[in-house]
């Protein structure tokens, strides 16, 4: 997984610089873009992880009810 990020991120920032050249968007963007992404990544296990404890309370209380 650390890998494929890494990759993908230094693809990212490889293609900002011809981005850069060619268009006049600021290679800058690219680490927003990349920001973003990590936040997506860490916001989504953070769900899943509510998610299943969530579900895990719930079947606790539904097999030993007081």
């Amino acid at each position: 997984g650390t890998v494929l990020y890494g990759l993908f991120f230094a693809a990212l920032q490889s293609g900002a610089l011809g981005m850069e050249l060619i268009t006049a968007m600021p290679s800058e963007f690219i680490l927003v873009l990349q920001a973003v992404i990590v936040l997506v990544g860490v916001a989504g296990r953070i769900l899943v992880d509510l998610w299943q404890q969530r579900r895990r309370a719930r079947r606790l209380v539904m097999d030993h009810p007081q």
